[in-house]
């Protein structure tokens, strides 16, 4: 952190530094911060990771019409960036407009097939709706993407567990949860 604040010191124009910057405050929690650091950076030099993380930054602060603009502003540099296409449609599952959702989940998998985060996300929105049997594909999906993901492994448990009553499953889930990542606090 103090890194990256001493470049910006020398150099305010340093559009990396406040990149790197803007990133650091939002893993703390700090998305005001980064949107200081993320705004500068993108008028500095508005690449399509800047106005993406933009878009998180709004989102962790539930101002999704914001959210939603950076997304699309990142999504008019590469129409088909996959982590802005998930990134909207989380917005619209925080907004409970889960057709849309679906459709952003959807075109961010058409962009990267290999981008389990979007698949993951549509087994929770699945799951929500209560079809369980395409909540299961794609949680497997995602673990065959990702083989380390323990958040879907979880998912799968929990959906074994409370909604088939396959207590053996879950517990097969559960323990590849705890196998792939034992310091998961879920």
């Amino acid at each position: 952190l103090e890194y990256y604040h001493k470049a910006v010191e020398v150099d305010p124009n340093y559009d990396n530094a406040l990149f790197e910057l803007g990133y650091i405050y939002n893993e703390r929690g700090e998305a005001q911060k980064a949107i200081q650091y993320y705004t500068k950076a993108a008028n500095l030099n508005p690449k399509k990771d800047v106005l993406n993380n933009l878009g998180l930054a709004y989102s962790k602060l539930e101002d999704y019409p914001n959210a939603e603009k950076w997304y699309k502003k990142s999504l008019d540099l590469d129409p088909n960036y996959a982590i802005a296409l998930n990134g909207l449609g989380l917005v619209k599952w925080k907004q409970k407009q889960h057709n849309d959702a679906e459709y952003w989940y959807k075109r961010a998998i058409k962009a990267d097939s290999g981008y389990y985060l979007a698949y993951y996300n549509l087994g929770i929105l699945y799951e929500a709706q209560k079809n369980q049997e395409e909540a299961k594909t794609y949680y497997k999906k995602a673990i065959s993407l990702n083989p380390k993901y323990a958040n879907a492994m979880i998912n799968l448990g929990i959906l074994y567990e409370t909604k088939e009553k396959n207590f053996q499953e879950a517990e097969n889930w559960y323990k590849k949860a705890v196998d792939a990542d034992p310091r998961s606090h879920l």
